[in-house]
């Protein structure tokens, strides 16, 4: 049997392959012992990743009517997504209610994973996130949450006219607030529906 050579043609190349696996274990390891960060740098105290978890209890019994869920997710989700976005954190909903169809919560109780369905319903808000940042951005994502979580008047509710108004935009039904028909009366205006081609 012939032994096959693992490297390509080009000289160049052959001395790039061979050499990757010492250039590798050399540029990211540093001093024996000591740490590097994601950038190839030794790892200050600042940047090792601390994971912190806080739960934030959802009043339902103070307030049963209000869609708290509802509120949280947003359209599509959108507005728990822009706080992860905004804050690094991960927002995990948890509890009783949590899950949208109250006969599959009912199957899914007591299963492994789904413990949490026999608390009431919470939020988990969790960071791994660097040392020196881990605090503010739990603060921060707590903050944002707190005031999701904060029952108004429906007349008064600004969150919820905004989340509306995007889910209209989504389903790309959104018109601003003009009571009027705009300038074309046509169908085939600039909403994106075209005319169909003709013979012409």
């Amino acid at each position: 049997m012939q032994k096959q050579n693992a490297c390509p043609h080009d000289p160049f190349q052959c001395a790039l392959v061979c050499a990757e696996p010492y250039l590798h274990e050399h540029r990211l390891s540093g001093p024996p012992g000591m740490t590097m960060d994601w950038q190839g740098a030794p790892a200050s105290p600042s940047s090792y990743t601390v994971k912190r978890i806080l739960r934030l209890e959802i009043p339902v019994d103070t307030y049963p009517s209000f869609n708290f869920v509802g509120r949280l997710l947003g359209p599509r989700g959108n507005s728990l997504k822009r706080v992860e976005a905004t804050t690094g954190c991960r927002v995990y909903i948890r509890g009783k209610g949590s899950i949208k169809d109250p006969d599959k919560e009912e199957k899914l109780r007591g299963r492994p994973g789904y413990e949490h369905l026999n608390d009431p319903l919470h939020i988990l808000i969790e960071a791994d996130l660097p040392a020196n940042i881990v605090d503010t951005r739990l603060r921060q994502a707590q903050e944002i949450i707190e005031e999701l979580l904060k029952p108004v008047d429906e007349s008064q509710d600004f969150i919820k006219r905004q989340q509306l108004r995007e889910l209209a935009m989504l389903n790309s039904n959104f018109r601003e607030d003009s009571p009027g028909p705009s300038g074309s009366v046509s169908p085939f205006n600039s909403s994106g529906m075209k005319r169909p081609k003709t013979g012409r």
